[in-house]
């Protein structure tokens, strides 16, 4: 239930498509600040770089986003529910 709150961003108790993508797409940043940010304590690579090679993948994760949303979406209403 808490996994589907997290998507629901306006609490309507359903889950749109944008609403879908937008939090995969807040997810991958957030992951990959993370990572930069640990990466770049190690001198590896810097922040910069992993945060440009991951905002130059988001309409690749956007597009996949939209195609799980789809295969979930098996009512074909534009909108996820919780079933209780």
């Amino acid at each position: 239930m808490y996994s589907f709150r997290a998507y629901d961003m306006d609490q309507d108790n359903r889950i749109s498509r944008r609403e879908f993508v937008t939090f995969i797409e807040e997810s991958w940043k957030s992951a990959f600040r993370i990572l930069g940010e640990t990466a770049e304590k190690s001198k590896n690579i810097s922040l910069g770089d992993v945060t440009n090679w991951s905002s130059n993948k988001i309409s690749l994760l956007n597009e996949q986003s939209t195609k799980l949303f789809n295969t979930l979406d098996v009512k074909r209403t534009g909108v996820l529910s919780r079933s209780i």
